[in-house]
This record gives C-alpha cells, structure tokens and sequence, in this order.
C-alpha cells in the first residue's frame, strides 16, 4: 500500500494469500508523480471514495484519498458488513458528501477505532500518512495479539483453534468468493 496510489482500494480487491493481504484490481491506478492534477471522473466503489472527490470533480486524487479507502476498510473489518450496507447509492452519496461514515462498532478497541476515524476524516491534511498507519497498526498488533508458537502446549494450540474459530481474521463476508 505504500507505493499504490490505487483509485479503487475496497474489500473485494483484497486477496489474502498465506496469510499476507494483496492489494489487486490495479486497472485503473496511476502515476501519483505526475503533473496532472486534474481527476477525470469519479472512479472505484462509492463507499471507498473520499468526500471531496464526490463533491468537486476536479479534486486531485492522491495517497491521501487511498488513506481513506483504508480507513473504510478498516471499519468493515471491525463491523463484519460491506459500507452504507443496505443503501441505495444516491442516500449512500449524500451520506458521503455530509461527510457521514458508519458508526463505530461497540467492542471496538479505542485504538483502532480512532485510526479508522482518522483515516476518513474529511479534512486530508488531518489524515496519517501510510507510515504513520502501519506504525500504529504494528503497535497494536503487538498490544492486542499473542503471537503463536508451534511449541506451544497441545492446550494452547487447542484454545487459539477456539479463539480462531469465534474471531475469525477475515470476516465472512469478504471470503464468499473463495472456492
């Protein structure tokens, strides 16, 4: 993600392969370097697509707009449900341009709740940059989650199977086209 400038960062261009998440889909990526600053129609999915871009055609597509793509991903990830789930795209639109995302999901760690808030902020000088955002992810990794060990007592492999099984990694939703 760091050297994506995508234009189209939503779940169902995610794979995970050996447990390792792949950003594809980069048929309609670009240049960021460039000295284009014009944005030629809106393009991706419209709830992944930052407020300005919806509100001003000509607004200048950049890292920070996939920052806030990520951000969006980073909610559906924690709710388990695909953005506006439900919504017609007009109501979705409006939704977007009002600079009105999905309420936090209750249980949600604070931490990682107000990255993903951060990362949609309407405002794109306020959001972190993709640095920023895999440093405080790797912290929370190493707050939230126990790393596994295949010395681990037979007890223990079988209650990370348990947690695994209630907790799933990827939510369902996002593996219905697994084969």
């Amino acid at each position: 993600m760091q050297y994506a400038n995508d234009g189209d960062l939503h779940s169902g261009n995610i794979l995970i392969h050996e447990k390792h998440a792949k950003i594809t889909d980069f048929g309609i990526s670009r240049q960021i370097n460039t000295d284009t600053t014009i944005h030629h129609g809106i393009f991706g999915r419209i709830p992944y697509i930052e407020s300005r871009l919806l509100r001003q055609l000509d607004y200048p597509y950049d890292k920070r707009s996939d920052i806030y793509s990520f951000g969006v991903l980073m909610w559906e990830i924690s709710s388990g449900q695909c953005p506006f789930n439900g919504l017609d795209e007009l109501t979705t639109r409006l939704n977007i341009i009002d600079a009105n995302r999905e309420t936090p999901v209750p249980g949600t760690p604070d931490i990682y709740r107000e990255l993903y808030v951060e990362c949609w902020d309407d405002e794109p000088q306020k959001r972190p940059t993709i640095d920023i955002v895999l440093e405080r992810l790797i912290s929370m990794n190493s707050q939230y989650f126990i790393s596994y060990e295949p010395s681990q007592t037979s007890e223990g492999i079988s209650n990370f199977e348990d947690v695994s099984k209630s907790y799933p990694l990827i939510p369902s939703h996002l593996m219905d086209n697994e084969g």
